[in-house]
């Protein structure tokens, strides 16, 4: 009874000991994490609409201007003027024509970096609305890590597929109407305008980026360069095929200026045949001339 006592009590100090472990690994894991590490993989687009609330969209507020902002430092506040805060800004959104199979739709943004320092680690924010925004509206949150100054980037985004079908009338499925695009959106930046890092387009009226024209330009290139190298395959082909027909010629064949064995063999007869001949006639024309001598005698 003792032992079995014994025992459970050691078992519950291991469990104890386990559960203590993986929580102060979870805290230290915790640590590492930021803010805009733990929303920018999050469907809530909450802090777009914060954005929307305090500096609006397509510069329906005015917030440029030549002004100094306050900074508080290890030595007390300090002033921030306007030339060193520098300004980001949405130049250009484009939609991509093609779209990857179970994927929504993909833009291309264009971002301008109109100051005299590199912008690292700010993120991109792309939602996509039937109607009014709300938090859940599906959105992507890319982060990009850096754009140097007087620089214009482009950064690809990707929609949810939940953003192709949003609402349904009369049967019909219906996507978003609506796009909105905010850089830097955790707003963790001072730049001298903010109202320019938000956009709002209607889904019909965006423009379409082509991504065919390089492949097609490639294509044809390839082209000419098997035309022009055309004909010089076709005289290695003719020379291969006589130089093919020049190695098939009979073994038999005797080189240029060397009699044949086999005609010469025939002449040898020949001459033979017509030596014989010549003596038998001889032979023949001595007893015609014997007989004679003798039946005049």
């Amino acid at each position: 009874m003792r032992q079995s006592t014994s025992t459970v009590k050691l078992l519950n100090i291991a469990i104890l000991f386990v559960a203590s472990l993986a929580i102060s690994m979870v805290v230290c894991n915790g640590q590492d994490l930021t803010r805009a590490d733990l929303l920018s993989c999050s469907s809530n687009c909450s802090h777009v609409i914060d954005l929307i609330h305090r500096y609006g969209v397509n510069q329906t507020c005015d917030t440029a201007g030549d002004r100094q902002w306050i900074t508080h430092s290890a030595f007390g506040p300090a002033i921030i003027p306007a030339s060193e805060a520098g300004d980001l800004s949405i130049a250009s959104v484009h939609q991509i024509a093609d779209i990857e199979n179970g994927c929504g739709p993909k833009f291309a943004v264009v971002i301008s970096n109109c100051s005299t320092r590199c912008v690292e680690g700010f993120s991109v924010t792309v939602v996509g609305t039937l109607g009014q925004i709300h938090c859940f509206s599906p959105c992507t949150t890319v982060k990009v890590d850096k754009i140097h100054p007087n620089e214009s980037l482009q950064v690809e985004v990707t929609l949810p597929i939940e953003a192709l079908a949003m609402g349904n009338r009369n049967g019909q499925v219906i996507g978003f109407q609506r796009l909105i695009v905010a850089i830097d959106s955790f707003d963790e930046f001072v730049e001298t305008d903010e109202a320019n890092n938000l956009k709002a387009f209607c889904a019909s009226t965006l423009p379409i980026l082509e991504v065919q024209a390089t492949v097609t330009t490639e294509v044809t290139q390839t082209q000419e360069q098997v035309s022009q190298t055309a004909p010089v395959d076709n005289a290695s082909v003719s020379i291969q095929e006589n130089q093919t027909l020049e190695t098939t010629q009979p073994l038999t064949a005797q080189p240029a200026g060397q009699p044949n064995v086999t005609q010469s063999s025939q002449a040898v007869q020949t001459d033979e045949s017509a030596d014989a001949l010549q003596t038998a006639w001889r032979q023949l024309n001595t007893e015609t001339a014997t007989a004679e001598v003798a039946s005049d005698g």
